[in-house]
């Protein structure tokens, strides 16, 4: 059935779930959830498995019209979230009717946050994953990034008390956070990895692809024979300009600058909640 119409697209939203699985030794990207943990949270308020499909907001929420009755979630990053232009609590399911109008206001706190409905969101399924990996046009809705004037349809509608369940506020990023990473392979090519504790900040020009650092020049050493090496989401890369790059979900599965510093799963959820042009700090976690 036509389920909503997106009146306001956000930043950048896309469909998005948990990934697909098993292709990366063909050269394509999981893509899938930035912060799973987030999406999970989500799907559990809708009784859905943690990796259905939900859409994914970054920076900014978005403003829908509900085209049928529905019921929805949001969860993740901190807005305020209105129902005809009523300011609800976000954190449980809503029911709504026809016509109504729900709007997601830009985030307070955190970068990433996820809304679903109750039903199967129709989607254009690429290698048995909903996910967008919109630099080959491929998952999601056609490919690419929600916008205005979008119909969303649903499959497999099912009734959900929206009293049934509320989940407390998403632990996200303090002011400052200190995001733990280990050595990556070629760490010690770095030879003033002091700089690595300082106070250090997520570019604006980063993507789903990867996260741009901005710090102090890093001083590398990469051998001319270096060969390009495999990547996943938490490996942090560094150019010859000593320049950090974190690669994320919709990011390449090799690279040819030297892999120096690695973020486990949980601690990728974190730094994937800091916004743009948030300040944290390194924690090397020794062997």
């Amino acid at each position: 059935m036509e389920a909503i119409r997106i009146l306001h697209a956000g930043l950048f939203t896309t469909i998005q779930d948990g990934g697909r699985i098993g292709y990366t030794k063909l050269g394509i990207p999981r893509s899938g959830f930035l912060d799973p943990k987030a999406a999970g949270y989500t799907n559990i308020l809708l009784n859905k498995e943690p990796t259905s499909a939900l859409l994914e907001m970054i920076g900014v929420g978005i403003k829908f019209e509900a085209l049928d009755d529905i019921s929805f979630a949001v969860h993740g990053a901190k807005g305020k979230t209105l129902i005809d232009s009523k300011e609800v609590n976000p954190n449980r399911c809503f029911s709504i009717h026809k016509g109504c109008v729900v709007e997601i206001k830009s985030f307070d706190k955190g970068r990433v946050a996820y809304l679903g409905f109750n039903g199967k969101l129709k989607t254009d399924e690429f290698l048995n994953s909903s996910s967008t990996l919109s630099t080959v046009n491929v998952g999601g809705k056609k490919g690419g990034r929600l916008k205005k004037h979008d119909v969303l349809y649903l499959e497999n509608i099912y009734d959900l008390d929206d009293t049934q369940l509320e989940i407390g506020n998403y632990a996200l990023p303090s002011n400052i956070p200190i995001v733990s990473v280990y050595k990556g392979p070629e760490f010690s090519s770095i030879s003033n990895p002091n700089v690595l504790a300082k106070l250090i900040k997520v570019s604006k020009d980063s993507n789903r692809m990867a996260a741009l650092i901005e710090s102090e020049s890093i001083q590398i050493q990469i051998a001319e024979n270096f060969a390009s090496k495999p990547l996943w989401p938490g490996m942090i890369q560094c150019t010859p300009s000593g320049k950090l790059m974190v690669m994320l979900q919709d990011g390449p599965t090799t690279g040819g600058y030297p892999r120096v510093l690695f973020l486990q799963k949980e601690q990728l959820c974190l730094f994937n909640q800091i916004p743009a042009g948030g300040s944290f700090k390194f924690k090397i976690i020794e062997d």
